[in-house]
Formats: C-alpha cells, sequence, structure tokens
C-alpha cells in the first residue's frame, strides 16, 4: 500500500484558540474512491468528529472537524491517524503538529505608540516587538490596541524574555531569525530552534526567509515558517499567496512617511486588510483546492475550501511594469468554471470588494461545477460560495464592522 500511501495526504491542521478543535483537510492524488474507516488523534479522546463526507472521491478533498474531550497542553506533539479502505484493503496515513492556538496575522515590522489609532484604521493585528513585561506595551498597551508581538528572540536566544514573556497573552510566537538563509546554515537555525524550545514551548516558532531555492531546507524547522514576497515583480501577489493557502501577512514597513508619500498604496494596504480581516476564520480553517478550473489566458483563479465556504482568489496577470506604476490590461467579459466536490452543495454565492463590500454576483452551479460569468476586472476580486442560503448577512456585518473601525480611534488607558 506504500504507493497508495503517498498518494492520500492529509495536507493540514489547524487548531482553535480552545485547543481542543481540529480542523483536518484530507487529499487524494488517486484515481478511484477512498473510504475513511476512520480518525483519531493519538492520545486524546475525540467527544465528536464531523466528516463533510466518509468516501474522498477520485482526486477528492474532504474536510474532518475533532472535537476533543480535553485540551491539548501548549507545546505538545497532536498525531492525526487516519485509517482508510481502497479496493477492500485497509491503510494507514499519519500527520502531526504542535499543538498552538491558530490565528490570521496581518501585521507589520513596528507600530510605535503614535502609530496605534492609524495601524488600527488599517486592521493591522500584530508587530514585531519584543521587550519586557514591565514595558509599556506588555504591561498596558497590548490590553487598548489589541495588538500581538513577535519578539525577536536570536540565534542565541534571549533566555530572560523567553522566560518573562512565555505566558504573556500578547506574544503571538518567538521569531527566531529574519532571513537566516543568507546567513546561517539549516544545521544552525535547528540548533537554535532547539535551544529556543527548551527554555519556552509554550509559543509557536517563527522564522522568515528569502529565498525561494532554500526553502524546503529550512521550512521544516520552526513551527512557522514564513517567505518573502516581494511583489515589486507581482502586485498582484498577496491575493495570490492568500489563494494558495498563506495564514497571514507581515507587511515589512509601516512608515509614516511612506504613507504620505504614496497615499494610494496607503489605501489600497487598508482595503486589502479589510479583505483579510473579514475572511480571517476562513483563511484559518481553509486548504487550497485543487481542482478543474476554467479561465481565460492571463486570469489566475486560486480557490481556498472549508468545511462551508469556498473562497475563490481571481486575480489578472495581464500587466505591466513602469517605471513608477504598474499598468494593467482590463480584463473584459470574464467567464470561469469551477469543479466542487459532491459534497458541497453551494446555496449562495457573491462578491467580496475590498471598496464597497458585499455585490452580487450571477452564477449557476450544476453538475458540481460553479459557472461564473463576471464583468470586467481589472485587477482582481474575490468570490464567496457558501453551503447555506443568505451566506452573504454575515459578511455584511463583518465588513460593516471594518468600516467601522476605521472611524474609531485608540484610546490608551493609563
Amino acid at each position: 500500500m506504500h504507493f497508495e500511501q503517498e498518494k492520500l495526504r492529509i495536507s493540514s491542521i489547524t487548531m482553535d484558540a480552545s485547543l481542543t478543535t481540529l480542523t483536518i483537510h484530507l487529499r487524494s492524488f488517486l484515481d478511484r474512491p477512498v473510504s475513511i474507516s476512520s480518525l483519531t488523534v493519538e492520545g486524546q479522546t475525540i467527544r465528536q468528529i464531523i466528516l463533510t463526507s466518509p468516501k474522498l472521491d477520485s482526486a477528492g478533498h474532504i474536510i474532518a472537524t475533532a472535537h476533543l474531550e480535553n485540551a491539548m497542553v501548549p507545546g505538545d506533539l497532536a498525531i492525526v491517524r487516519c485509517n482508510y479502505e481502497l479496493d477492500g484493503r485497509q491503510g494507514v496515513v499519519f500527520s502531526h503538529r504542535n499543538a498552538y492556538a491558530d490565528y490570521i496575522p496581518n501585521g507589520t515590522w513596528g507600530i510605535e505608540p503614535q502609530q496605534y489609532t492609524d495601524a488600527h484604521k488599517h486592521h493591522l493585528n500584530t508587530m514585531v516587538r519584543g521587550g519586557s513585561s514591565t514595558d509599556a506595551f506588555f504591561s498596558r498597551d497590548y490590553l487598548s490596541t489589541g495588538l500581538r508581538a513577535m519578539p525577536h528572540t536570536g540565534l542565541l536566544p534571549n533566555v530572560d524574555m523567553l522566560r518573562d514573556l512565555e505566558d504573556h497573552p500578547a506574544v503571538a510566537c518567538w521569531y527566531i531569525h529574519d532571513e537566516p538563509d543568507w546567513l546561517y546554515t539549516p544545521q544552525l537555525v535547528l540548533a537554535s530552534h532547539a535551544m529556543t524550545k527548551q527554555f519556552s514551548a509554550k509559543k509557536p516558532t517563527l522564522i522568515t526567509l528569502c529565498r525561494n531555492v532554500k526553502f524546503f531546507e529550512y521550512g521544516f524547522i520552526p513551527d512557522i515558517p514564513c517567505h518573502d514576497h516581494y511583489s515589486v515583480t507581482a502586485p498582484t501577489s498577496s491575493k495570490w499567496n492568500l489563494g494558495r493557502g498563506a495564514k497571514g501577512n507581515l507587511w515589512f514597513t509601516f512608515l509614516e512617511e511612506a504613507g504620505q508619500r504614496y497615499p494610494d498604496t496607503k489605501q489600497a494596504l487598508q482595503q486589502y486588510s479589510r479583505i483579510v480581516r473579514v475572511l480571517e476564520n476562513d483563511l484559518l480553517l481553509s486548504d487550497p483546492y485543487h481542482t478543474k478550473i476554467i479561465a481565460p489566458p492571463g486570469i489566475d483563479v486560486a480557490p481556498l475550501i472549508t468545511p462551508d465556504r469556498l473562497i475563490v482568489f481571481v486575480c489578472n496577470t495581464n500587466y505591466t511594469i513602469r517605471d513608477t506604476a504598474y499598468l494593467w490590461t482590463k480584463a473584459r467579459n470574464v467567464s470561469i468554471s469551477i469543479k466542487v466536490p459532491t459534497w458541497f452543495e453551494a446555496a449562495d454565492g457573491f462578491v467580496l470588494d475590498p471598496a464597497k463590500g458585499i455585490g452580487e454576483l450571477a452564477w449557476e452551479g450544476t453538475q458540481n461545477t460553479l459557472s461564473i460569468p463576471l464583468p470586467d476586472i481589472h485587477m482582481g476580486t474575490v468570490l464567496i460560495f457558501t453551503r447555506e442560503k443568505k451566506g452573504a448577512s454575515s459578511y455584511r456585518n463583518a465588513f460593516r464592522q471594518r468600516i467601522s473601525i476605521e472611524q474609531s480611534p485608540i484610546i490608551i488607558q493609563k
């Protein structure tokens, strides 16, 4: 069964804030159906498990939601076991991750106190920030701002900081190093990661890489591998990365002077961040959905799937790079089709526009295929399909909340 095991995978595992619920994506690369016999989490009692379908179709994708009887301990190893039946024979596949609460960061390298309100209005929720529990941010400001911090621990970890902040609710993760693939071997980064976990395993670790050719040498080391994608060569790359499964953003800078010089860019960041925050729960629970897609040349279609949603990022890649701007060729009369799983019956479909919010969408669903005619596309758009009727209501409310936040200042409680 070795060959078949390689073609049946647990592609991702997400954990909720309570560490009692796991969302597990299973993908088949086989040309025939696979039946799921059982799914367990080693050493844990499962109170309830919900499968979108007990069977994976040919090249199929299903999602399991496992509710545990008791919360896992932060840092413990969560091992998921899936028993399956294929051609009358039994098989098993495993996957694992460390137990930490997941969330979608939409952050930047640094946010100073005078920038708190501006960052709040741009929907930023995370920053790179170290220090001690007696600092103004960790002792007071995090409560008013809602910001979370990623302390830079360094190749040789700052043990005092690890011990001081490991239980702090505002610490999202330990940021081991930025772009270590320029400076250090994977062995040194692995040693740094091991030392960090030796002193504090209560938070996940993160590194950011700068060279994609090095990703598979370093990406397995931390709990959270991050990758630079310098968008000067691909202005739609942020939406593209979200559509390909990225679980957040860390903007390189959030400088006041840059915002004053380039107000259009700052407004675009704000609108993009609205999308990220409105979709943050969907992004968290989703996995890239690999399926049959028909689209015109130059139109990139990247769907994500959750137990109840299909989020589709549509990007126009027909552009040229100028010295001072990008010039898009508008795509006209675009029509796309997406094959969906047999268990996903869409009941509502709509557009999520970063400037206008929820908009109507003409679409048809027949024979497990969504057919979608679109108006002219400039840079891109986001489409949402839900399994429940009137699914747009919750997104409309979430978008209105984001607009309301943009009108609200941050008041620091001293």
